[in-house]
Formats: C-alpha cells, sequence, structure tokens
C-alpha cells in the first residue's frame, strides 16, 4: 500500500469545487490508482458506485427485456446536492465505522477508515 498515509492526492480535483462532484470523483480516482493509493482508490469506487445506484431507475414490475433489442432505460440525473448528500451519508458511515474498530482497539483499520474520511471531505 504505497503512499497510503497522504488521503488526498496531489493536484486533485477536489481543489476546483465548480467542477461536478461526479467528475472530481473520477479524476480523483484515476489520479489515486495512477499513484496506487488502495485505499483512496476503494473508498472513490463505492462513492462512485453508490452514486450510480442512486441513479437507477426502478423496472417497472411487467418490464420483459426482449432479445435483440436494446434493454437500457434512462437513469435518473441527480443533481450536485444529491450527490453531495451520498457523499456526505459515506463519510457518516466511515466515521462510525472508525469509532467502532477505535473501540475494539484495532487502531490500524480505524487510520485507514479516517484516511479515507479525510480524502472524502475534499469533495465536498
Amino acid at each position: 500500500m504505497a503512499n497510503s498515509t497522504n488521503p488526498q492526492p496531489e493536484n486533485s480535483p477536489a481543489e476546483t469545487p465548480q467542477t461536478p462532484v461526479r467528475a472530481r470523483l473520477k479524476a480523483g480516482l484515476t489520479t489515486a490508482m495512477k499513484t496506487r493509493q488502495s485505499a483512496i482508490v476503494s473508498i472513490l469506487r463505492t462513492v462512485l458506485a453508490a452514486i450510480d445506484n442512486a441513479a437507477a431507475v426502478e423496472l417497472p414490475p411487467n418490464f420483459v427485456p426482449v432479445m435483440g433489442q436494446s434493454n437500457d432505460v434512462p437513469r435518473k440525473v441527480l443533481t450536485e446536492t444529491q450527490m453531495r448528500d451520498i457523499v456526505r451519508n459515506e463519510i457518516a458511515a466511515l466515521q462510525s465505522a472508525s469509532a467502532e474498530y477505535e473501540q475494539l482497539g484495532k487502531t490500524e483499520e480505524a487510520d485507514t477508515l479516517r484516511n479515507q474520511v479525510a480524502a472524502l471531505s475534499e469533495y465536498l
């Protein structure tokens, strides 16, 4: 886990708040992958997946896929506020898990989660 103590990659897109959250998360993921920050890569992938899941639409119960035809359905468009709320919810979950690890005496795991919290906080 090279350079995993640095919570945010250098020259991070998180420094430009006018850029959409999703775009900054994706750019941050690319940077974290290049710098081999596995804990940051993991949390950024998790948050991007949560955003993707929030944008998914529920299919009607009578939907039947047809072979040979596109079964794509349009996704919901999330606002910046909704995406930031997803990031905030992930931060809250990480903080809670970190406190639990700390109570169990697992300080290394708690530190990893705190580093992930610090990295995600840069995207708010």
